[in-house]
């Protein structure tokens, strides 16, 4: 995705913790460990769900095992809360009912014992340098509850559209189920925004009043049934806000927004999956070639994500940026390739260690790889980079002769810290926040800043660090704990997942990195552009800074473009926030694309030297 929003205490509306390192989904099948004899492979076939239980809440999470030729299982792991569907399981061990897996692609781990019936499997979750309980129970194992006279009139779905403050939309579906007490049990999924079965931690319904309750988002909702029972009228109350929702009862899943930009097969042009070795870490990247047809060589360039372990078409939001983007520009006669970060996907490597200049070697071992194909031109391979990939763009012009040309998409011109202080309150304000709430979330920030600014040392930052959290914590009203999906209970793994994050080598890097010191070393073509509406790298503090940085260096081609009405994602949008990404139809707005193009033909032009 793009550039982080660092701690926001105030939640958009259907926003949601998640634990460690962001889930990555993947078509990469996983490896299965083969067993011990005399265990029958039956007992874990099948799918098992539970609620990892996280600060803040609970995320539901689903393991699905297979049976793998010659014993043993493949298995892969969907969070339907966060949008990430089969998730890939490198390793699967399973002895004598005890079972660990170990997922490389979302850095996380589990270990635990199937019960003696073999319908519950009860463990611990690893990631992100934290444990989490999670106990699991499979599917069809438990009988489904029959609803009594009193649970009857609310049972069901139930969709519904939130109008948001500042212009968008999102629909809601509440998934009410009857509970063998009496009482229910109930969900919330958000199609627009590519997540599902958020639980809720209360659902009451008594003489027609319905209460639904969620720790997870810090939300309520508040409503009563029409007389006929078809509709639901009521409040949503997060953060602060209390917003008018009706719903009436759905039957079937609702379908997430199309995506009317992606490419269908088959393709005008040529793809193959490809894989090639970063000479500096050892270690081998995954992904794929877009070709022209016909004309060869052609000239090239080597897609570079945001921030957060991404796949190779960058999916955020239900949308595939890169997907689209590298359709677009083979069309037009550009090769491309776009891969998996370290650590992602396909890919090896590990993505937490390393910093932009590491994602900036894998970057050039790219390049190298294009220059070394006969079916393209050597001398015309560039580098499109998009947010923190836009930092990474111009490290490689001046570390590699090889590379031709940049295109800089939303990257940044000042350093992460003056990024994240205004991200941080335009993010929050677009989100209902008040003036209160963000000015102490940017004390917060100034506070941690420092600390990591002033001492080199990790270890020697760490208490310090914890101490600052703790203190703002306190100092936190009990509506902004509530807000912010705080418990006792959580309080303490919070502070540590915030900490581990600021005090990371990639953080650390990327607060301070000023990037004015490599454009001013760039004289390849530059072209730079950013979104009107860009509320994570805002083109107002960045742009200016970006053109006059490379110009004071001399470089006699730079071209500097604000796209009017676009978003960090180079969307059509309304108001910018990231909470609209998923809504939109559009995932990269042709305005754009032609933009990206047209500048490139103009310097390097098709192919057949």
């Amino acid at each position: 995705m793009g550039i982080i929003d660092l701690f926001p205490f105030f939640f958009v509306v259907a926003g949601l913790l998640s634990p460690g390192t962001q889930p990555m989904t993947s078509d990469l099948p996983s490896t299965g460990t083969p067993q011990a004899t005399g265990t029958p492979q039956e007992s874990l076939v099948g799918s098992w769900e539970g609620m990892l239980i996280v600060p803040g809440g609970e995320i539901p999470t689903v393991f699905h095992f297979q049976a793998a030729e010659g014993g043993g299982y493949t298995a892969t792991i969907d969070s339907p809360t966060q949008g990430a569907m089969g998730i890939p399981v490198s390793e699967v061990t399973f002895v004598e009912g005890h079972l660990k897996l170990v997922s490389s692609a979302a850095k996380a781990e589990f270990e635990g014992d199937l019960s003696a019936e073999g319908t519950v499997l009860s463990g611990v979750w690893r990631q992100g340098g934290g444990e989490f309980e999670l106990t699991l129970v499979k599917e069809g194992s438990v009988p489904p509850v029959e609803a009594n006279e009193a649970q009857k009139p609310i049972v069901g779905s139930w969709l519904g559209t939130l109008e948001i403050p500042g212009g968008g939309q999102l629909r809601m579906v509440f998934n009410i189920d009857p509970a063998a007490d009496g009482g229910f049990a109930a969900t919330v999924d958000s199609p627009d925004q590519g997540v599902s079965g958020i639980p809720f931690s209360e659902a009451t319904f008594a003489d027609g009043h319905l209460r639904l309750f969620s720790s997870d988002m810090a939300a309520t909702f508040e409503g009563d049934l029409s007389p006929d029972g078809t509709i639901l009228e009521g409040n949503w109350i997060q953060g602060g806000m209390e917003l008018t929702l009706s719903l009436e009862r759905t039957e079937g899943p609702v379908a997430p927004p199309p995506r009317p930009q992606e490419p269908e097969r088959p393709f005008p042009y040529d793809d193959e999956e490809v894989r090639f070795t970063n000479p500096a870490g050892g270690h081998t990247l995954a992904g794929t070639v877009t070709l022209p047809r016909g004309g060869a060589p052609h000239p090239a360039v080597v897609l570079v994500s945001g921030s957060g372990a991404q796949d190779r078409n960058e999916t955020v939001a239900g949308h595939r940026p890169f997907l689209v983007l590298s359709d677009h520009l083979t069309r037009h006669g550009i090769a491309v390739l776009r891969f998996d970060d370290r650590g992602t996907g396909e890919s090896e490597g590990d993505h937490a260690s390393a910093d932009s200049e590491g994602f900036a070697s894998d970057v050039l071992a790219g390049v190298a790889y294009l220059k070394g194909r006969d079916d393209i031109d050597a001398g015309k391979i560039g580098v499109v980079g998009h947010s923190e990939g836009g930092l990474i763009a111009p490290m490689t012009a001046v570390r590699s002769s090889d590379v031709a040309f940049i295109v800089m998409m939303a990257g940044p011109g000042v350093s992460g810290e003056e990024i994240l202080f205004e991200q941080g309150a335009v993010i929050a304000r677009a989100g209902g926040a008040t003036e209160e709430s963000i000015e102490s979330n940017r004390l917060l920030q100034e506070a941690l800043f420092k600390i990591v600014g002033d001492e080199p040392d990790p270890e020697v930052a760490l208490p310090l660090l914890v101490e600052v959290m703790k203190a703002h914590l306190a100092q936190m009203t009990e509506e902004d704990r509530t807000t912010a999906g705080l418990t006792g209970n959580n309080e303490d793994q919070l502070v540590r997942t915030q900490v581990e994050m600021v005090n990371s080598p990639w953080f650390r890097f990327f607060l301070t990195f000023d990037p004015g010191s490599v454009l001013r070393r760039v004289s390849v073509p530059v072209l730079a552009i950013n979104g009107e509406l860009d509320l994570q790298v805002p083109p107002y503090q960045n742009l200016p800074v970006i053109e006059r940085a490379l110009i004071e260096g001399g470089n006699p081609d730079v071209t500097v473009v604000e796209l009017p009405g676009l978003n960090h994602l180079f969307q059509t949008c309304t108001t910018g926030s990231p909470s609209e990404y998923q809504s939109i139809e559009e995932t990269f707005s042709p305005m754009a694309l032609e933009t990206i193009s047209a500048w490139i033909l103009e310097r390097v032009g098709t192919g057949s030297r």
